[in-house]
């Protein structure tokens, strides 16, 4: 049986503000562009790495407040690249790993919500540079 994770607060920053209090959920997924690196007479498919990519996904529960979630995003929508952390609350020292890169929010839905629900709100966040980890 593989190990098992639960994040019970994860760390996000983004432009120095610290988010975690605010979410719900959160994702980051990287992966590689494939490239066809066949020629002709090959009998067999091969394949390059290519491009890097990857982005954030944040869901968020909303809050309104004069320091809060909403102002902090909607100043990102128009602004320019941001630096981004995530990592786990065990902090320094716990072995466990940093993600930091700079990036541009692409998308922001400030509110989400049915009758009498929670207001929710979604943030997505595309890469401005390369994603680097360090184990801290």
């Amino acid at each position: 049986m593989g190990i098992e994770i639960v994040d019970t607060l994860p760390v996000f920053t983004l432009d120095g503000n610290d988010f975690a209090q605010f979410i719900k959920t959160i994702a980051m997924p990287f992966s590689r562009a494939e490239l066809d690196d066949a020629t002709f007479g090959d009998s067999t498919g091969l394949k390059e790495k290519g491009l890097k990519q990857w982005s954030v996904t944040l869901t968020a529960e909303q809050d309104y407040a004069a320091t809060k979630f909403d102002v902090w995003t909607w100043a990102l929508v128009d602004g320019d690249a941001v630096t981004a952390m995530v990592n786990n609350p065990r902090g320094s020292g716990s072995g466990e790993p940093t993600y930091t890169a700079n990036a541009h929010a692409m998308a922001y839905d400030p509110f989400s919500a049915g009758h009498g629900e929670k207001v929710f709100s979604t943030l997505v966040l595309a890469a401005a540079g390369n994603l680097g980890r360090a184990v801290i």
